[in-house]
């Protein structure tokens, strides 16, 4: 169940950002990434779900220092 989840909420979005990152780059586009309220906090139960969306988080908090020398802007919004 881990791995499903983990393929999806969080190595996905990995992938694209990964694909994407040069034009970005050289756009000075943004990067943004739709988590969850579950990655600051966690619940009984939503273990699999907290993980990815933590996971999620921290990836957009440490692209936004290595984004922000190129003008890139990394946004999260958890509806």
């Amino acid at each position: 169940m881990y791995n499903r989840a983990q393929d999806v909420n969080m190595y996905g979005p990995i992938r694209v950002v990964k694909a994407f990152l040069p034009l970005i780059r050289a756009s000075a586009g943004r990067i943004i990434n739709v988590t969850s309220v579950h990655g600051r906090m966690s619940i009984p139960r939503w273990s699999t779900y907290d993980v990815t969306k933590h996971g999620l988080e921290t990836l957009s908090d440490s692209l936004r220092l290595e984004m922000a020398k190129f003008g890139v802007r990394v946004s999260i919004v958890e509806p």
